[in-house]
């Protein structure tokens, strides 16, 4: 599951400022990760990450694989550079 939406690159846009801790997974991220964790009812036991970033740091995609104790396996994204979930 994912969510993600674009957003011209703007370096004066909140969403790629770097001093405003801004990015995909803040920005769009949190919504299928907390989607995920109510859905399951608990925490994951296993989490792995990647991402692509800009060379001010600031984060325009994620890819995220949860891993929980009852063996299932979520996969998520997000993004603000990218149309995701449609």
């Amino acid at each position: 599951m994912g969510f993600g939406f674009t957003v011209p690159l703007n370096e004066s846009n909140r969403l790629y400022n770097y001093s405003l801790a801004k990015g995909a997974l803040l920005d769009a991220g949190v919504y299928p990760i907390t989607y995920a964790v109510h859905l399951m009812g608990q925490l994951p036991l296993q989490v792995m990450a990647t991402g692509v970033f800009l060379d001010s740091g600031i984060d325009v995609q994620n890819c995220i694989l949860f891993k929980f104790d009852t063996d299932v396996i979520a996969m998520l994204s997000s993004a603000i550079n990218a149309e995701v979930g449609k």
